[in-house]
């Protein structure tokens, strides 16, 4: 790569690609997928830099100025830590959604009745899923922590409502049963039968 100098900033004749890894944090722990790079770049011949910029054009990731930090060692390299933080307003809307998931569980469970069950376990799956979308622009990679705590809540409801279910069970059997023997202790034959 070539550098040419233009007024008083060093300018590259083309663009060099290269990967920035984290050091920690991934894409699969989402909401809470906040990333450190911690990296050095070697410049031969020595490049007289008086300032590094860093430029955050991840959207939905804040850039931490207070945490950038530039070192130059006299080899000519430049060691460079930043951190992107995932966006608090994403953090926030994320657990808001994990916690009204938690709390339209426990209606489902213990306001419907077993009648009603059916239609809205299917309307709560398939919301979940379709609120999820609503931060699916920011979600790069299958499963992600909040696709797991989805998962989770989807095995606790179907939990929860075999549980209900099957205490229902013996309660209904036993309103049945003692229909039925109402029924035939209020039978009386008719008048043209008792003869």
């Amino acid at each position: 790569m070539t550098i040419l100098a233009d007024g008083n900033t060093l300018r590259a004749t083309k663009d060099v690609d290269f990967d920035l890894v984290t050091t920690n944090g991934a894409h699969r722990d989402f909401p809470f997928d906040s990333g450190v790079f911690d990296f050095t770049l070697n410049f031969e011949p020595y490049l007289p830099f008086g300032m590094v910029r860093i430029v955050n054009r991840v959207p939905g990731f804040v850039a931490e100025c207070l945490e950038a930090k530039v070192e130059r060692y006299a080899d000519s390299s430049l060691h460079i830590r930043f951190t992107l933080r995932r966006s608090p307003l994403l953090q926030i809307t994320a657990i808001v959604l994990a916690v009204g998931f938690l709390i339209f569980l426990g209606f489902i469970v213990s306001l419907h009745d077993v009648k009603s069950l059916a239609t809205a376990t299917a309307s709560f799956f398939f919301s979940i899923w379709s609120i999820r979308n609503v931060l699916g622009s920011e979600i790069h990679v299958f499963p992600t922590l909040l696709d797991c705590f989805l998962l989770t809540v989807g095995i606790g409801l179907v939990i929860a409502l075999s549980w209900k279910t099957a205490l229902s069970k013996p309660d209904e059997m036993a309103n049945s049963q003692t229909s039925a023997l109402g029924a035939k202790s209020n039978y009386q034959p008719r008048q043209d039968q008792k003869k």
